[in-house]
């Protein structure tokens, strides 16, 4: 595991360099892998750094930015959206704090 967040009763983990794994833990002796997203293919490998705020999950990249994916609906995750130009990031409170690479 490369990277974790929970989000209700979800466990969120960056697998791979190029997956994130939604994990049911409700109960905890027997948890379930109920959804996955694997990275777009014009998108560098995702990083260690996944966060949750509300219904948007941020996965930070290797040179694409940060994913922002749409995680209400947990079984048909859509397509995400990308910005900025990440290296490091943590949510506090409402706020996502990015730390950016230089150039």
């Amino acid at each position: 595991m490369r990277g974790i967040a929970r989000h209700d009763n979800y466990i969120f983990a960056i697998d791979t360099y190029r997956e994130v794994a939604v994990l049911d833990y409700s109960d905890p002796d027997n948890p379930q892998r109920v959804a996955s997203f694997s990275k777009p293919d014009d998108v560098s490998d995702f990083e260690y750094s996944i966060a949750i705020d509300g219904d948007t999950a941020y996965v930070g990249t290797r040179g694409s930015g940060i994913i922002m994916l749409d995680i209400s609906p947990l079984t048909a995750i859509p397509e995400p959206a990308t910005v900025l130009m990440p290296l490091l990031m943590f949510l506090s409170g409402s706020l996502l704090l990015v730390k950016r690479l230089r150039r």
